[in-house]
Order: C-alpha cells, then structure tokens, then sequence
C-alpha cells in the first residue's frame, strides 16, 4: 500500500515495499515515507542490496542528495566482495566518501582465505572504501579485541588492511 500526499509531495508506504533504483539497487522496507523534494526518507525495518553490499536495520534514514545514510538498531553492513559483516547499534555511511561508521556494540566478523573467521570488536568501527584495493582499511578504536583460532590480541586501536589482511595494533 502506498499513499502520496500530492500538497506536500510526500510518499508514504504502509505495507512492505520492494524499491528497484536506476543502477538496479535494491530495497525492502516494511515501512516509512520518502519527500521528494528533499529526497530524504525514514523508514522502518528494512534492507538494502547493491552488488556489493547489503544493509540491514531496524530504522533507515537515507539522505539521496547528500548520499548519507543511517542506520539504528540492530544494524548489520555486509562486504560480500570482502566476506566481511560488520555488525552495531548505530551505522552511518557516507556514500561520497566511501565511509561507513559503526558503533554501539560495534563488531566484525571477516571469513579468511584458510576459511577461518576473524572477529573484532571496539567501541567504534571506521571501515574505508577505495578502488584501489591497498586503499581499503577497518579502522577500530577503543577497546579493541582480536580473536581468531590461532591468534588472539587486545590493543587500544587497530588497522586492518584489507588488501594483505595486515593487523597493526595502537597503544596498549
């Protein structure tokens, strides 16, 4: 069920609903509004899928113009070129830069060529973007904790390198 309100040029959906963009993006919310002026929307638990990420979450604020987006509650950022999940309270992503941010109960859970899982967690997750592959980092603050079958460590932050899968560990 979709409403549009013609006077204040506001889209309201009241049933889930599947939006298919020009790039062939997809996304399913059970609900919110989209103004078409602003091109702002609200919505209500939903999920977003390009082809190279999927973004789940309990509320989405999504910004077109500024391409800024957040997510609150139950936020989940998956890489699937990376086979990275990063997982938090709070995301916010900036498309134009190529940033994602999580925190609150910020963690990570990155599946390795020997097909093991490394998982970190800290107060707040900085993840980097970039054609260029040497490029990409997960930057980790306060209260890091590494864990990984054969490896273990704690620092007060961390870089991770996605490209050589380098771990350089900050302070403490």
């Amino acid at each position: 069920s979709l409403q549009y309100n013609s006077r204040t040029k506001i889209i309201y959906f009241r049933t889930e609903t599947t939006v298919i963009d020009k790039d062939n993006n997809k996304a399913v919310y059970e609900g919110g509004d989209y103004d078409t002026k602003t091109r702002q929307s609200d919505l209500k638990r939903g999920q977003a899928e390009t082809k190279a990420y999927t973004l789940t979450g309990s509320k989405i604020s999504l910004d077109d113009l500024r391409k800024f987006y957040r997510v609150k509650g139950n936020a989940v950022m998956t890489s699937k070129e990376e086979q990275l999940t990063i997982y938090g309270d709070d995301v916010i992503y900036d498309r134009q830069k190529n940033t994602g941010k999580v925190f609150g109960n910020a963690w990570m859970a990155k599946v390795t060529d020997e097909g093991d899982t490394l998982f970190l967690s800290a107060d707040t997750l900085v993840s980097i973007d970039h054609p260029e592959p040497a490029k990409k980092r997960l930057l980790a603050y306060k209260n890091v904790k590494i864990y990984k079958a054969d490896l273990q460590g704690q620092a007060d932050s961390v870089e991770y390198r996605q490209a050589d899968s380098i771990l350089v560990l900050y302070r403490n």
